[in-house]
């Protein structure tokens, strides 16, 4: 049951995934110049398919094809379509499957015959295998196509796979050159280009009206002052907020307000209650000595009733570890923050203040939920 597990969320997530918005850097790709990068993703993939998914014999030319077909919008079937035909293999078909592969194995072997055939064994028809495979390769070029803000070449990614999948390939890179690669590129080049992509829309933001810039370095503007008389002072205080997150790049990380949320959360949360988008949204309570650096200075800016818009730059963020695939490393953000309340902290006293729990961490928040 592990196994198959393992294997839908393999199928569910080839590639590393970064954003949600379409990318429109994927392309078909040059076959005369190599592309390090697309190779070593590819590569990457092939090893892990033959290494994890050794007992599926896969039609190659189906799945290179629904990749480059999926990836560029052209596949004769729809993303969904393609995962209700992984899931029904995986969740139905494969596991007996498998079974009888090895039953039969073991039963050659110990007649001295040679081993049978995975291929009639796995899959009933040519057809099915084809099909199967096609479904693969459409999941794998949609997770390109909508998860990945990287400049991929089909061509070369494609490669990269069949130069690993199997034994006696011939490949450009080893596998050790194509990890080493993707480790530089992800720990070293993007968190570099990411930073001064920062600095540089920092630089903007800070010559609009309005904005004003703290000596931390932290950027606001301050749409509404609200109340001054009740202000958070300590940050130990509890402050109740309404807020929208998001990344230098324009996309929405998080929100309090469920229409606001990134539409894969928001599908997420329908999944778990499809009466989630007609309840009341509530407010998020958090102490300020709980969140990051920048939201503990810009919330105590304005009082209870006040808006601001908080640009704050990474090291007052989550500096060069970021948080997750919205927020990478060396990320600035941008906050458009409602405060409703404001709690002042009270000496020896549990009841005052707002607990946050677990399942109330934001990206906004230090801790991290077990």
């Amino acid at each position: 049951m592990k196994r198959t597990l393992y294997l839908l969320a393999l199928v569910c997530a080839v590639v590393l995934a970064s954003c949600t918005s379409k990318n429109g850097l994927i392309t078909k790709g040059d076959k005369s110049q190599l592309d390090t990068l697309s190779y070593a993703f590819g590569s990457d993939i092939g090893f892990g398919m033959f290494h994890s998914m050794g007992d599926i014999p896969f039609d190659m030319a189906e799945v290179t094809k629904g990749i480059e077909e999926g990836a560029l919008g052209k596949a004769s079937m729809t993303h969904e379509e393609a995962l209700k035909e992984l899931e029904s293999f995986f969740s139905s078909k494969y596991q007996e499957r498998l079974s009888i592969l090895r039953k039969s194995r073991a039963e050659s072997k110990q007649a001295g015959l040679p081993e049978p055939s995975v291929d009639t064994i796995m899959f009933e028809s040519v057809q099915e295998r084809q099909n199967f495979s096609y479904a693969f390769g459409v999941d794998m070029g949609n997770n390109l196509l909508t998860k990945q803000d990287q400049p991929i070449q089909i061509y070369w990614f494609n490669e990269g796979i069949l130069d690993n999948y199997g034994e006696g390939g011939n490949p450009r890179m080893t596998h050790d050159e194509c990890l080493n690669f993707l480790r530089h590129y992800f720990m070293v080049v993007l968190p570099e280009r990411n930073k001064k992509e920062c600095e540089e829309w920092l630089a903007k933001i800070e010559k609009e009206p309005g904005v004003q810039k703290t000596d931390s370095g932290l950027l606001y503007k301050i749409e509404e002052k609200g109340d001054e008389t009740v202000m958070a002072k300590d940050p130990r205080d509890t402050v109740m907020v309404h807020y929208i997150g998001i990344n230098h790049k324009g996309d929405v990380f998080d929100s309090s307000r469920f229409e606001n949320k990134p539409e894969e959360v928001k599908e997420r949360m329908l999944l778990e209650d499809p009466e989630i988008a007609s309840k009341e949204d509530k407010p998020f309570p958090t102490a300020l000595n709980r969140v990051i650096k920048g939201w503990t200075e810009g919330l105590m800016l304005v009082g209870k009733g006040g808006k601001i818009t908080l640009w704050i730059p990474s090291e007052l963020a989550y500096g060069g570890r970021g948080m997750n695939r919205m927020i990478p490393a060396n990320e600035a953000l941008k906050f458009e923050i409602e405060v409703l309340d404001v709690i002042p902290y009270v000496e020896n006293s549990d009841s005052t203040n707002v607990e946050v729990k677990a399942a109330d961490v934001t990206p906004a928040v230090k801790v991290v939920a077990e």
